[in-house]
């Protein structure tokens, strides 16, 4: 067979030799859920042309695959040009359907399974299928349709229900086509009706179209200018709503009438021709409906349209019964509220609907506004302000659009020059197109063009550039491992087993995810390299592509992915999009997690177990994208164990036999389920007395009680109460510890706690500041970073070993203030309640539950006795004159007092944040791990410092708070064995100043936050918990060091060994002459940094230069720029013309304030310079550190 192209003569000529027909189905109209019998029709047809029909009615039947001859098997030629012919046929039907329908088609592989399966979907003659097309046949109207229209759409349902094998008969069809026809028709239906026999259907229609002529004919038939036109129209509703003009009897329905009061004289010449009309907003009877599961808005009638356009689209509505509703037109809307129009953009005119619905997504997406709906009524606000727009009330148990009475408008058009939309556009300050047509449309501005779909303004284009919409993932894979998708979570809080990340791995074949907790970014390349090796020797398959950010994470795998021959795909910048697949999973995963936590009222901190059983039912959940089933069963090919499955969070009791003690101890424990073990069938319980995670088979769940929710005293009492009690008690804080900004009042510890029980703390919220025992992150020594196959989970068990004497379950005493408890008098409201250092709600780790109060405490003081005295007086009248008690002291307000003990700045809410960031600091850089104490180790003890850095004004900069640690207790060759400190000589300051100053080079100024917190220790360094805030489930445990401590004796050699190795890194040299001097020489300029333990000043030739390594210090270090030289060393230096200018006037003035000599009268020397000093002249002072702090200040 020969063909040319399409559109042209073709010549098909045949023989008897098999050939190959390539059919072209170009010209076939494509398959929507509406057209199956045309389509049908015009396939069949054209195949039946090609003589190859039978490959889709199955009369040819596909032969056998092999043939066997003088008893020798061979592949059958026949067999493999009919394969060959089907897929011809196969591919060129699919081409003809909609890419709506064609993913039902899938799992067919030949041409006669597709023409099959699209006949049981449109074609099955089912009782269901047949009502519903003699429903819609019913429902079809004429309407604003042309006679075509309808005519069309009636004939193709009766063509429907033919092929369903149950067609109407003639004159059924005759009677449906003229009970849809309006009022206008009424003559042809009358003179069909009056007919003997019915007429054929091509009859019909020609009478029809004849009666649309002369209608359409009549409507176009206008008066000759010039002519005056004055009307009010008023269109109103059809639920019998009246209009009363000067007559109250005289009632009409939305009809027009002639005003017949006087005209005043019109100012327009008399040929010209002119029109005025007073019209009053049209009211619709059928009411705007919200609608919150419509994704579009859709209206009934043409007229709520400002501007519409036909459609043009194969797309039909669907309904609640799965039916679909054609669309006729498209256009835009305006709904009004008192303050402002809201948009109802791509309103689809449906006229086979009841009802117009707005749909609740689209109008607070492209208006900025939220819908809040209530029993009674609902509001609509504006998203950003929050200030409510409009409010409505239900109707017939629906939510119902309010309309507000209409108002009269009046209209004026004359013959004036028209503006084209450009210039309109102009006019309006360059607004959207959709905006422009409102506007012109809604005020009826002359335009002297239409109003086309789209124009180019090259200042809209060059100003208001957006992101392009994202289409479909057009990528498809026909293996596992062929897509990987890799991301990386970053964590607000850090996990209860210090994880601060988690990477996550989703195969695009089976969406199978694997899922890693990481604690450093750097750790991304071993957890792959790991996974690459684990997947390619379970699988036998190697990784082709890798989809990520460009993250420098993954920047860093680039070497490793090009020897393994992997494509690294990375997105475009700042299109997160692109890599969609693995973002779409991170909300999944922590939507599921965080679910989870929040059952089982377990602490965020908690997140990290919470996101790996997560991920671990993820996997075992079936998926839509891969049809159905669950990755799990796609990538291993066999169905996932569902009946392991326990609730997270809850109550088990695993056999603990190997770790008792002896015979009578506990035999279970009562313990939280955290997951499942990937490396053994069993399960993760957590003892929270211990806080060891224990791996066990042989476990006990309690699936209805969540231990975090309940006292931890006993749990195998009352279990069946659990839900019938409210118990309160303490969790686990996260690892960042915010103190409030307000110190709560304290009570006596022995006055009765109040009769209503103090609420549970959120997991989030700081401990109570009754008791400066504060919580954090318990730190474990785990091995997390283990990597399994299937990445649900790292890790199996922590081994943490208990301490030697557990603490007692925590509770947090409650602040409220007693109803019995006399209230303050105001003059003291304002001053905060001080408690001794001694006290037991101040000093105790473990405070001990508070009993309950005794009813009779409850009960209230009987009252006083009343005056029966017959003297009227002041008081029964109620009439009361204050005394004012006056006070001479005065009490001057100065300067912010330095905390002398830990207590006394927890009730500062200024020294309580200075001490939270100071805490917080260390937690981040990972300075210590909480260890159980061993009697070789030698303890360090710590306490806390409290200075105010003043600006050089004198106004208070900052309060800083700093944790020491005691290093007179440290053992030298013990703990510790050189030290140093980064001090640079004065002569070096003043040398590299003066050339600073004479070549007119920038001083800039740094300080280094937790400067000592940076240098990491050699030496094994065990210090006690940071007073206030030591952890609560483990108070006995000691603080390992892994970095230094501000106060250790090492600390400073630390710092300096860390910034050191990275200046030298830097290209800088260290000066011989003084170890605190770095200089770098780059082409022809210089710089030079100068360091005072943190304290840095940095100059050089070249402001750029310097400006860049600051900026690469601060990717290093946190520090703060404190801008050009003024204040450092205790020295005040201003920069002028004439030079640098230094002093230490205010240092002096702090000396003599420290001294209590700020008012002492000014000497030439301080002492008598004639008496001669020997050692064993004078009498020894008691208390010499004193005087040798002001020697040593001089």
């Amino acid at each position: 067979m020969t063909s040319t192209p399409s559109g042209s003569t073709e010549t098909i000529a045949f023989s008897e030799t098999p050939t190959l027909l390539n059919v072209n189905m170009a010209n076939i109209t494509k398959l929507t859920p509406t057209n199956y019998i045309m389509w049908n029709r015009q396939v069949h047809a054209l195949l039946d042309g090609y003589d190859l029909a039978g490959y889709i009615d199955g009369s040819v039947t596909a032969p056998s695959e092999m043939i066997t001859t003088a008893g020798v098997s061979a592949a059958n030629p026949a067999y493999k040009f009919w394969k060959r012919q089907d897929k011809l046929i196969y591919s060129a039907i699919l081409g003809t359907i909609t890419t709506t329908i064609q993913p039902l088609l899938s799992r067919s592989n030949t041409a006669a399974e597709i023409w099959e399966k699209l006949k049981s979907i449109y074609a099955t003659p089912s009782w269901g299928h047949i009502q519903q097309m003699r429903q819609h046949i019913k429902q079809w109207s004429k309407g604003t349709k042309t006679i075509t229209e309808y005519f069309q759409g009636h004939t193709t349902r009766f063509d429907e229900l033919a092929l369903l094998g149950k067609p109407l008969e003639h004159a059924e069809q005759i009677e449906f086509l003229l009970g849809g026809l309006s009022e206008d028709y009424k003559s042809v239906v009358d003179q069909t009706e009056i007919r003997d026999k019915p007429p054929t259907l091509t009859e019909l229609l020609e009478k029809l179209l004849n009666r649309e002529a002369k209608l359409m004919c009549a409507a176009a038939t206008t008066p000759s200018l010039p002519a005056t036109a004055h009307a009010a129209n008023y269109k109103g509703n059809s639920n019998n709503n009246q209009y009363n003009n000067n007559n109250r009897n005289n009632k009409s329905h939305g009809s027009s009438y002639n005003s017949q009061q006087s005209i005043p004289a019109s100012p327009f010449t008399p040929w010209q021709p002119r029109a005025n009309a007073a019209i009053a907003s049209p009211y619709n009877a059928n009411n705007w409906l919200l609608d919150s599961g419509a994704t579009h808005h859709i209206t009934s009638d043409l007229n709520n349209l400002s501007l519409h356009q036909p459609y043009t689209g194969g797309e039909d509505v669907t309904i609640a019964d799965g039916s679909g509703l054609s669309i006729s037109h498209t256009g835009s809307a305006l709904i009004s509220t008192p303050s402002r129009s809201l948009a109802l953009t791509d309103v689809l005119y449906v006229p086979n609907i009841h009802k117009n619905l707005i749909s609740v997504y689209r109008m607070c997406n492209a208006n900025k506004v939220s819908v809040e709906f209530f029993p009674a009524h609902f509001q609509v606000k504006d998203l950003k302000t929050g200030v409510q727009l409009l409010q409505g009330r239900t109707k017939d148990e629906l939510y119902e659009w309010p309309v507000n009475p209409p108002k009269p408008s009046s209209h004026f058009t004359t013959t004036t020059p028209k503006t084209d939309l450009t210039s309109w556009h102009s006019r309006l300050g360059h607004p959207s197109l959709s905006t422009l047509k409102v506007v012109v449309s809604q005020f009826s501005l002359p335009v002297s063009n239409s109003l086309q779909k789209q124009f180019n303004c090259s200042d809209c284009l060059l100003n208001k550039t957006h992101k392009l919409p994202f289409h479909t993932n057009t990528i498809t894979s026909t293996q596992p491992l062929e897509y990987l998708y890799i991301d990386l979570w970053t964590s607000p809080i850090v996990s209860i087993d210090n994880f601060k990340y988690y990477l996550v791995i989703v195969d695009h074949y089976t969406r199978y995810s694997w899922f890693y907790p990481i604690k450093q970014k750097s750790h991304v390349k071993d957890v792959f390299m790991t996974f690459k090796a684990l997947v390619a020797n379970k699988f036998q398959r190697k990784i082709i592509h890798l989809y990520s950010d460009n993250g420098g994470e993954f920047i860093a795998l680039r070497s490793f992915l090009s020897s393994n021959g992997i494509t690294h795909l990375t997105t475009p910048p700042h299109t997160p999009e692109h890599n969609g697949i693995s973002e779409r999973k991170h909300r999944h995963i922590v939507e599921t997690g965080l679910t989870l936590l929040g059952q089982a009222s377990m602490p965020k901190s908690y997140w990290s177990y919470a996101f790996t059983i997560a991920i671990y039912l993820i996997n075992r959940m079936s998926s839509d994208v891969i049809g159905g089933i669950s990755p799990y069963k796609r990538l291993f090919g066999q169905a996932p164990n569902y009946l392991k499955l326990r609730v997270f969070g809850c109550l088990c009791f695993p056999w603990l036999r190997p770790y008792t003690t002896h015979k009578l101890d506990d035999r279970p424990a009562p313990c939280v389920f955290l997951g499942y073990s990937q490396t053994q069938s069993a399960y993760l319980c957590l003892n929270r007395t211990t806080g060891r995670v224990y791996t066990s088979r042989h476990v006990q769940f309690v699936e209805n009680t969540y231990p975090f929710t309940k006292p931890t005293l006993d749990p195998f009492t009352n279990l069946e109460e659990s839900n019938n009690h409210s118990i309160t008690t303490t969790v686990p804080s996260p690892p960042f510890v915010q103190l409030p900004s307000v110190p709560p009042p304290t009570r006596d510890p022995h006055q009765p706690p109040p009769s209503q029980p103090a609420p549970s703390p959120s997991p989030l919220s700081p401990p109570s500041m009754s008791s400066p025992v504060m919580t954090s992150s318990p730190q474990f020594s785990s091995n997390r970073d283990s990597t399994t196959l299937h990445g649900d989970y790292s890790h199996v068990d922590y081994g943490l070993s208990s301490p030697s004497n557990p603490p007692g379950p925590i509770t947090s005493p409650t602040t409220s203030k007693s109803p019995s408890e006399p209230t303050s008098s105001p003059s003291h409201s304002n001053q905060p309640n001080k408690t001794p250092p001694n006290s037991p709600s101040s000093s105790s780790s473990s405070p001990t539950p508070i009993p309950s109060p005794s009813p009779q405490s409850s009960n209230s003081p009987p009252p006083p006795p009343q005056n029966q005295h017959s003297m009227r007086t002041r008081a029964k009248n109620n009439i009361t004159k204050p005394i004012k008690k006056l006070t001479l002291a005065a009490t001057p307000k100065g300067k912010s007092k330095i905390p002398t003990t830990v207590a006394e700045a927890l009730r500062d809410p200024n020294w309580r944040n200075a001490m939270s960031e100071e805490f917080n600091a260390g937690l981040r850089n990972s300075t210590y791990d909480l260890v159980p104490p061993k009697p070789h180790q030698n303890f360090v003890g710590t306490r806390w410092i409290f200075t105010i850095k003043y600006n050089p004004d004198g106004s208070i900069n900052r309060y800083k708070a700093r944790f020491l640690a005691k290093g007179f207790h440290q053992q030298h060759g013990l703990d510790y064995s050189n030290t140093f400190s980064p001090v640079i000589k004065s002569t070096t300051v003043q040398t590299v100043l003066d050339i600073a100053v004479s070549r007119s080079w920038d001083i800039r100024q740094l300080d280094i936050n937790n400067a000592f917190l940076q240098g990491r220790l050699t030496e094994d360094v065990y210090v006690a918990q940071p007073p206030g805030f030591i952890n609560p489930d483990r108070p006995n445990y000691v603080c390992h060091l892994k970095k230094a401590l501000h106060g250790l004796k090492q600390a400073p050699r630390a710092w300096y060994q860390e910034l050191r190795g990275f200046l030298l890194t830097c290209g800088f040299t260290n000066s011989v002459a003084n170890t605190s001097l770095f200089i770098r020489q780059h082409n022809k300029d210089y710089i030079y940094i100068l360091v005072y333990v943190d304290d840095f000043l940095i100059t050089g030739s070249n402001s750029n230069l310097i400006a860049q390594f600051i900026t690469c210090l601060a990717n290093r270090f946190s520090l703060k720029d404190l801008g050009q030289l003024s204040y450092f060393l205790e020295i005040e230096a201003t920069r002028t013309k004439a030079g640098l200018h230094l002093m230490q006037r205010r240092y002096v003035l702090d000396l003599l304030t420290k001294t209590k000599m700020l008012d002492a009268k000014t000497v030439s020397t301080p002492m008598s310079p004639t008496p001669k000093l020997t050692l064993t002249s004078g009498t020894p002072i008691d208390n010499p550190g004193g005087y040798r702090q002001i020697l040593g200040s001089l």
